[in-house]
């Protein structure tokens, strides 16, 4: 199999593991707050708020293990094998001590944020109280589903780390579903239902790595090894303190602002928008590997074709969403959430294009290694977000949340291409104009019909430069070999 059809292969595994889930989503989503009410479902998204936020003290060990398993491969023979072995084993010591912490400081930074600022009913905290050791084991296990899923990723299995993914995913929203249906729409159950689905995660994957897990008694724990893990993992640790400030916190201010209520209803257009962050974050799983062990040239083109493909994948798929969001959310839940949370859902589409192009250079530094300057980006835009949050939020209500965000992925994203030095072509930038026009029609008064007539013009435009974009990325000997493949 050539390499160029082993990336297809690979990318299109990752991209079913996000999709599906996605879709188990868009089946479940309605059903689960018909079951459980908008007040403990905006629980529900304040506890993966939470969970989020703890994950710096996981000292960046997936990626550390990535990286560091592929940079070994400049050795030779046994030092490779005894190099993994050693990253593993250690890898796995550092997350015992940060599982159990995080578990410990998760589980009770929940408990007090719900209590402080009354975001639920008194019979709804009760249930928080009796559900906190499920949050506990919860948050554990997502540390250890993390490391266990990097040891395929460095590896390259991208068919059984796929796998794992959707498990992982689908059972967070499918057995809550299903204890809420069977048993209880009460918060205790649901988060028990989470952390059983979680234990199922954990054994798969384990059962998966159980080649490396058995040879770790014949692997040496080294001082040198855990402090080249903790330099490389603790810079990641800093971008995991300011990747869940600059993500989640607007939810963390909405409840604070307001209710668990609305922290469900702005989840509602956050969580479908940023779903399709599956398309970038999967080309980002794929090359990393690979960059690890790419050097000049070769780094600079990966990086570049990585930048192109993410950008011809997720364009159409935000004008898609753009357009069939009020409808499609008229539907499935109803024309009132529909008109709540259009302007909400149009702008943080705007939000999620900086976001995904921003993973090539993202990859590229952290492929090389130089995950120091994006901890110190991150760390440096995180009071100005907050500030901006505030002002926003308390004028514009949701909207301003939007607003907040979409503005600091876009800021965000320019400072990652300006440090890797990664160059981004016209085209490129051509379809954030375009996606950005899209947007702006949605609010205008004006007929449906004319907003959809001037959308699909806009996308025609798009559409070309797509096509362009895909000649760029070796489009023409695609075509070549179907044609060819047709004739015969």
């Amino acid at each position: 199999m050539s390499k160029k059809k082993s990336t297809a292969a690979s990318l299109i595994a990752v991209l079913g593991s996000g999709a599906a889930p996605f879709v188990i989503s868009l089946l479940t989503l309605p059903l689960l707050i018909t079951l459980i009410g908008l007040e403990r479902f905006g629980l529900l998204a304040i506890v993966w708020m939470i969970t989020g936020s703890v994950g710096f003290l996981q000292f960046g060990m997936g990626r550390a293990i990535v990286q560091r398993i592929n940079a070994s491969h400049l050795g030779d023979g046994d030092d490779v094998e005894q190099s993994r072995q050693s990253i593993i084993s250690t890898s796995f010591l550092l997350t015992l001590f940060s599982s159990l912490l995080a578990a410990a400081v998760g589980g009770l930074a929940f408990h007090y944020y719900c209590v402080v600022f009354d975001v639920a009913s008194i019979k709804v905290q009760n249930e928080l109280l009796t559900g906190l050791p499920s949050v506990f084991v919860s948050i554990f296990l997502g540390f250890w589903i993390n490391v266990l899923l990097s040891i395929h990723q460095a590896d390259e299995r991208f068919a059984r780390y796929s796998l794992m993914k959707f498990l992982n995913v689908a059972g967070n929203q499918l057995f809550p579903l299903a204890a809420a249906y069977f048993l209880s729409p009460d918060f205790n159950f649901l988060m028990a239902a989470v952390a059983l689905s979680r234990v199922s995660t954990v054994a798969l994957l384990a059962w998966g790595a159980r080649k490396d897990i058995f040879s770790l008694s014949n692997s040496h724990i080294t001082r040198e090894r855990i402090f080249d893990l903790l330099s490389f993992g603790g810079w990641v640790s800093v971008i995991g303190i300011a990747s869940p400030l600059l993500v989640i916190i607007d939810r963390f201010f909405i409840g604070a602002f307001f209710n668990a209520k609305l922290v469900g209803l702005y989840t509602i257009p956050y969580n479908l928008c940023s779903r399709l962050l599956i398309v970038p974050s999967s080309v980002g799983n794929v090359i990393l590997p690979r960059l690890a062990r790419s050097r000049d040239a070769a780094l600079d083109r990966s990086t570049s074709q990585g930048l192109h493909l993410v950008a011809l994948l997720i364009t159409p798929v935000l004008i898609g969403f753009v357009m069939a969001y009020r409808p499609f959310v008229s539907v499935w839940i109803d024309p009132k959430t529909a008109n709540a949370t259009t302007a909400v859902a149009t702008i943080l589409a705007i939000g999620v294009w900086c976001n995904s192009v921003a993973q090539a250079p993202f990859a590229k530094l952290t492929g090389e290694g130089k995950v120091k300057q994006i901890a110190f980006w991150q760390l440096f835009q995180v009071p100005l977000y907050i500030v901006a949050l505030i002002v926003l939020l308390g004028r514009f209500g949701l909207i301003g949340a939007a607003i907040a965000w979409s503005c600091r992925t876009l800021v965000d994203s320019i400072g990652l291409f300006r440090i890797s030095r990664t160059e981004i072509s016209w085209p490129v930038v051509f379809l954030l104009v375009f996606l950005a026009a899209i947007c702006s029609i949605e609010f205008l008064e004006i007929t449906t019909f004319l907003k959809l007539t001037f959308q699909a013009m806009i996308s025609v435009f798009a559409g070309g430069v797509s096509i362009s974009i895909f000649l760029k990325l070796g489009g023409r000997a695609v075509l070549r070999r179907m044609w060819s493949s047709l004739r015969h």
